[in-house]
C-alpha cells in the first residue's frame, strides 16, 4: 500500500513537471509570433528604404505598400518606432513631391533648389542603411 502513495506522488510530479514544460513551450512559441509580426513591419522599412537607395526615386506603389505592411505596428511597438515610421513614410512622400515636381516645367534656379532638396532626402534615406536596427532592436529580442 506504501509503494501506491509513492507512485501517486511521483506520477503527480511528472504531471507537474509536463505542465510547466507545457507553459514553457506556449510561452516561447508566443514570443517567437510576436517576433515574426515585428519582424515583417522591419522587414517593410527596410524594403522601402532599399527601393529608395537602389532605385534612386520612390514611387506609389512602394509608398502605399510600406503603409499596408506597417498598419499593425501600432499593436507591435512603443512609441518610438511609430515615430520612426511616420518619419519614414514623410519623407517619402517628400522625396516622391520633389520627384514629380522635377518632371515639370520649372526654371533653373528652381530645379536646382529642388535637387538640393532631393538631395537631401536621398542622403537621409542612406543614413538609414546603418540606422534602421536602432529603434527596432529593443523590440526584436526572443529571450524576454
Amino acid at each position: 500500500m506504501e509503494w501506491f502513495k509513492i507512485f501517486t506522488f511521483v506520477l503527480a510530479g511528472l504531471g507537474a513537471y509536463i505542465a510547466y514544460r507545457q507553459y514553457e513551450v506556449s510561452k516561447h512559441k508566443v514570443r517567437m509570433e510576436l517576433f515574426d509580426r515585428r519582424f515583417k513591419v522591419f522587414d517593410a522599412a527596410r524594403v522601402l528604404i532599399s527601393h529608395v537607395v537602389v532605385e534612386v526615386k520612390v514611387e506609389s506603389k512602394h509608398i502605399n505598400v510600406f503603409k499596408l505592411d506597417t498598419i499593425d505596428s501600432p499593436f507591435l511597438f512603443g512609441g518610438d518606432v511609430q515615430c520612426y515610421l511616420k518619419e519614414l513614410l514623410e519623407k517619402s512622400v517628400e522625396l516622391r513631391m520633389h520627384q514629380l515636381k522635377l518632371n515639370s516645367m520649372l526654371s533653373p534656379e528652381e530645379r536646382s533648389s529642388l535637387h538640393d532638396k532631393e538631395h537631401e532626402v536621398l542622403l537621409w534615406f542612406t543614413e538609414q542603411i546603418e540606422n534602421l536596427r536602432n529603434p527596432f532592436m529593443p523590440y526584436m529580442n526572443l529571450s524576454s
